[in-house]
């Protein structure tokens, strides 16, 4: 889940000092992943870098002038990185506005298949300067959830499919319809939990799932 925001040219230095030195560009974005315990980590990331210098040519004579301040500015990461009720702000180190700046953190909770947790999410660029500088983040629900695949015989060649099979009722939320694997054709059922996120744009399932063989069929949710 990426969020790219170029910041507008602002007028707090004054408007034709800031549009003719300084250009930032920071994005924000949010990744998901699970490990074999159902253990679902949130990473927040923001980035990004300020083009231009504190130089700009102005004057009738098109004489070299400095952006009020500008040499003295520092810009400070700030993330707000909260799962399950977990977690919080937290701020990076200040740099130069010309630097790359890269800070991020993670968050995590205990995943549980068929059950969802509320999640927040946010990343900001302070200038010492001029407050927010760069804004970017939201809220939704993240999760995990159990797909069940049943061994679909006689193999083909040396691979064996394995193909959803839910429950009467249930519906899985994440999955393709066909699982595939090399022979032997064992076990017999295919238990997989993914990941997922959703920010109102839709379900978004977390590749690399996490898969466990057994001799009962599982549920789908």
């Amino acid at each position: 889940m990426k969020k790219l925001f170029l910041m507008p040219l602002l007028a707090a230095f004054c408007a034709s000092c800031w549009a003719q030195g300084m250009f930032p560009h920071y994005d924000s974005y949010t990744t998901y992943s699970m490990d074999s315990n159902l253990k679902i980590y949130q990473t927040v990331v923001v980035e990004g870098y300020t083009a231009g210098s504190c130089n700009y040519v102005c004057g009738p004579n098109n004489q070299q002038c400095t952006i009020a301040g500008c040499s003295s500015a520092v810009h400070t990461p700030r993330i707000n990185n909260v799962i399950g009720g977990v977690g919080g702000w937290s701020t990076g180190p200040a740099s130069s506005p010309f630097s790359y700046l890269s800070y991020q953190t993670t968050t995590s909770v205990q995943g549980t298949a068929g059950h969802q947790d509320s999640a927040s999410t946010e990343g900001d660029v302070l200038c010492s300067g001029l407050g927010l500088l760069f804004g970017s983040g939201g809220g939704g629900h993240v999760g995990a959830s159990e797909t069940n695949y049943t061994y679909a015989p006689p193999p083909s060649g040396n691979v064996c499919a394995y193909n959803k099979n839910c429950p009467v009722g249930q519906t899985a939320t994440c999955g393709a319809g066909t699982l595939y694997q090399s022979v032997p054709c064992t076990p017999q059922f295919y238990e997989l939990y993914f990941a997922w996120y959703n920010f109102g744009a839709g379900t978004v399932c977390v590749g690399f799932p996490i898969a466990f063989g057994s001799s009962l069929p599982g549920n789908c949710d």
